[in-house]
């Protein structure tokens, strides 16, 4: 019994930590009872998975109170400790991190041991220590478990949204690059909705995103810089720069930002600025220290059993993302909720990214017979034979697929803008994409270069009365113009030196000989990253192996180097490119742990 009522307290105490912990750090959230309820019964069920083992080893002097909080804790704690060493020095090593594994467990051990054989001898101090835990505990469940809401409401400048101030909405296809699109050139109808968007809209014929992965892309459409000088990548993931929306928040706006992806975590500063940050994407227990563990355990057993890989998603309760239509349906809420003052949002909808996983409705549209190997999980799919290389069936099935998606999202995307009134000019929406994707070409796949199907991304901007609806504007555009461009159609002014790279799209004529950057910075090691400079239709690519020169127009997959034909050309914008990459800010500090971006394909393929 004695051994049942540590065990018991242990685990009472453990989860109202763990909540607490997890609630202070995602304090921007509106709580509710379900984290506390959901880390009862993970501790819970952690506490009997270590009953047996707990009581084997401490036969002689009873498992109790000391003995379980020595494991159960300790455990949770080490696990942290490897995990934060891991973020801040690459891998573990087995030689190099094995006796310090190895030492840590043995003290905990030992110190449940040692306090196990303590309150056996002090039995009735013990008891008293245990009541005292007890109502320590009580006070920490008070605490932790009630109810909070998110940041309190500001005051805000008085009137409605009209043409003069309308609604500004930032909304991001993810993952989507601009010739699978009907109005940037593919010939299949995949997007009526987009379609009937662009005919109120000026549509951007030649858009490149800043970066190829989606947080540093995010953040410089929000702040106007790219990656070398905003310095949020995937190595270091802290948002440091400052976005637009303080600056709207300060303006009296209404600010919200609705996510569907673990990547756009508010944890790492992205939220700064916005009244609601609604990045909760997976059940709040997700956040935990103690499912953190679960992770790791769950992505070994998957290494170690084929039967545990789930076509490269061994994580179960949680796929780092969620669909459009809860998103939207968030969104449309909050929208609702405000009344008729004006507001700025980002919206971000993860759908078209890997895996490929279209609804049956939009199969039987898009995808055409196919009995080959390939399914939307790619290469990464348990029943993909190993060492078998794509084939061009293989790779039509996957457009056909990533299609699907896209028919899938501008469903969603439609019946949300269905609902916003974008005809009297009251509302302006600045659609776009945060980076492409490769399905194949070069034999590439994913979003891991600055090519062009990774970084050719649509932009339109449908702002009655300030743009003409229908138009097409052919001079390069980049995400770094996305952020001036939100404050013009609010008619704000940006604090001097804000975006200095970027421009307003509503400012044309717009040059056309401008220099436009695309970084991949965002990888396992800085060994490879790959940067790229645009002008014109002239991109010069710089990896590890050097530099080539490329005619993006007819050369999309930079196989001929065209750096012997014009020198000059190269020459200058490789001194650009010297120029932007001297300013890359130092690396470091990571909040996305290596499960999510693993789990979303970034990392181990």
């Amino acid at each position: 019994m004695r051994r049942l009522n540590g065990l018991t307290l242990a685990v009472l105490l453990c989860a109202a930590l763990d909540t607490y912990l997890t609630r202070a750090g995602h304090a921007y959230r509106p709580q509710d009872w379900l984290l506390p309820g959901q880390a009862l019964l993970l501790w819970a069920a952690f506490g009997v998975l270590l009953a047996l083992p707990m009581r084997w080893t401490f036969r002689r002097e009873g498992a109790g109170l000391t003995a379980a909080l020595a494991w159960m804790a300790g455990a949770v704690a080490l696990h942290g400790l490897l995990a934060a060493k891991q973020a801040a020095h690459g891998r573990i090593s087995v030689t190099g991190d094995g006796p310090l594994f190895l030492g840590a467990l043995a003290a905990l051990v030992a110190l449940g041991w040692i306090g196990a054989r303590l309150e056996r001898v002090l039995a009735t101090r013990a008891r008293a220590v245990g009541l005292g835990l007890a109502l320590t505990l009580g006070a920490l469940a008070v605490v932790s478990f009630v109810p909070r809401g998110g940041p309190a409401v500001r005051e805000r400048a008085a009137g409605p949204a009209t043409t003069a101030r309308p609604n500004v909405l930032l909304l991001v296809w993810d993952t989507t690059r601009a010739d699978h699109l009907p109005d940037w050139g593919d010939e299949r109808s995949l997007t009526p909705a987009l379609s009937r968007l662009v005919r109120q809209s000026q549509l951007f014929e030649t858009a490149w995103s800043a970066s190829v992965f989606t947080l540093s892309s995010h953040v410089s459409m929000l702040t106007g810089l790219p990656p070398a000088l905003h310095g949020t990548t995937m190595r270091r993931q802290q948002v440091t720069a400052e976005t637009v929306a303080p600056i709207f928040a300060a303006a009296g706006y209404r600010t919200g930002a609705f996510v569907g992806t673990a990547v756009l975590t508010g944890a790492g500063g992205l939220r700064e600025g916005f009244d609601v940050y609604d990045d909760l994407v997976d059940p709040p227990v997700c956040d935990t220290r103690l499912w953190a563990m679960v992770n790791d355990a769950q992505v070994l057993g998957a290494r170690m059993v084929p039967a545990l890989r789930h076509d490269g998603q061994p994580h179960w309760w949680q796929d780092f993302q969620r669909p459009a239509g809860e998103v939207l349906a968030d969104a449309s809420r909050w929208i609702a909720e405000g009344g008729a003052e004006p507001w700025f949002a980002v919206v971000n909808l993860f759908d078209a990214h890997w895996p490929y996983e279209p609804s049956s409705e939009s199969r039987a549209l898009w995808v055409r017979p196919y009995g080959g190997p390939l399914t939307g999980h790619l290469f990464r799919a348990d029943d993909w034979p190993p060492g078998r290389a794509a084939d061009a069936s293989d790779k039509v099935h996957a457009r056909d697929l990533y299609d699907s998606e896209l028919w899938d999202l501008d469903r969603a995307t439609g019946a949300f803008l269905d609902g916003l009134d974008l005809t009297s000019g009251a509302t302006a929406v600045l659609l776009t994409a945060d980076h492409g994707e490769a399905l194949g070409e070069h034999d590439e796949w994913s979003h891991e270069h600055p090519r062009v199907p990774q970084s050719r991304v649509p932009l339109l901007v449908c702002a009655p009365g300030r743009v003409a609806p229908g138009s097409r504007v052919s001079a390069p555009v980049s995400g770094v113009d996305v952020a001036p461009t939100l404050l013009d159609l609010a008619g704000l002014t940006p604090p001097d030196g804000f975006a200095p790279l970027g421009r307003s799209l509503l400012a044309q004529p717009l040059p056309d000989d401008r220099l436009l950057f695309v970084q991949d910075h965002d990888n396992e090691y800085a060994t490879k990253d790959e940067d790229a400079v645009v002008q014109r239709r002239f991109k010069l690519l710089r990896t590890r192996d050097g530099s080539t020169l490329h005619d993006t127009v007819v050369d999309p997959l930079d196989e001929v180097d065209l750096t012997s034909q014009q020198p000059a050309l190269a020459a200058e914008l490789g001194a650009a490119l010297d120029s932007l990459q001297a300013a890359t800010p130092a690396e470091g500090g990571a909040v996305i742990d290596e499960d999510t971006l693993r789990a979303l394909g970034y990392v181990g393929h």
